[in-house]
């Protein structure tokens, strides 16, 4: 539970109390953790891998609405007392987790005061920012940009330099078509600051590729650490 931050700021007889109703189970590449509109049976939380969280619309197209590491959880909806996932959850690195089944994750997430009630609530608040920073991002700015700025988020949530991503599922990622996404990285890897392969696109120069990114990483970036700063002053 450890490898978990959000888990691991808690006060030791809290993640004690967490720890009696949890298990640690492997996260496998592809594997759905939540449909879309439809009952959570679990609260997910990485200790590494990561997640990603998918919106479908009705001719069968999906964008990524959001990213979770070891920062996070997924099955926020729970903690929103919705018992239905808007997002549909699946792996897309894989790696560890804890979870915890719906019913007891309830009884202690809903607990007004308790540290993990309020530490969920402010993870919460951090996610439904990132989202709409995201939504903006695939809006506003260029193709080149987008990739750069989703490299660095799942970069510094795998924890490797090599990324196990195909043109088509990036397309789906940063809510661009296959032909301009494959465009895109042939720009960047002209450049030195990725390499392709089949199936996997790897970090060459980490710092070239922020300077393609644009303000929405930094942006992030500053919000996850600040909540998660907030989360541990508070649990001292």
């Amino acid at each position: 539970m450890l490898d978990n931050l959000l888990l691991s700021v808690l006060p030791d007889e809290e993640r004690e109390r967490v720890a009696r109703h949890a298990e640690t189970v492997l996260l496998r590449q592809r594997t759905t953790l939540c449909e879309p509109d439809a009952p959570i049976d679990y609260a997910w939380f990485p200790h590494s891998g990561v997640l990603s969280s998918l919106v479908h619309v009705e001719n069968g197209e999906a964008v990524e609405v959001g990213l979770v590491g070891r920062e996070g959880m997924a099955g926020l909806a729970l903690v929103l007392d919705s018992s239905a996932n808007p997002f549909h959850t699946i792996v897309q690195v894989p790696g560890k987790a804890t979870r915890i089944p719906r019913e007891s994750f309830l009884e202690l997430a809903l607990d007004p005061g308790r540290p993990f009630c309020t530490a969920l609530l402010k993870y919460a608040n951090l996610y439904l920012t990132t989202v709409a920073q995201t939504a903006a991002c695939n809006r506003l700015h260029r193709i080149e940009q987008r990739l750069a700025r989703w490299l660095l988020d799942m970069h510094r949530r795998a924890g490797s330099d090599t990324l196990p991503i195909t043109h088509e599922l990036l397309g789906l990622m940063v809510g661009a078509y296959r032909p301009s996404v494959t465009n895109a990285l042939s720009s960047l890897e002209e450049r030195g600051i990725l390499a392709l392969g089949r199936g996997q696109v790897q970090i060459l120069n980490q710092s070239l590729l922020a300077q393609q990114s644009c303000e929405c990483h930094d942006a992030i970036e500053r919000r996850t650490q600040r909540t998660l700063d907030q989360i541990k002053s508070m649990a001292a």
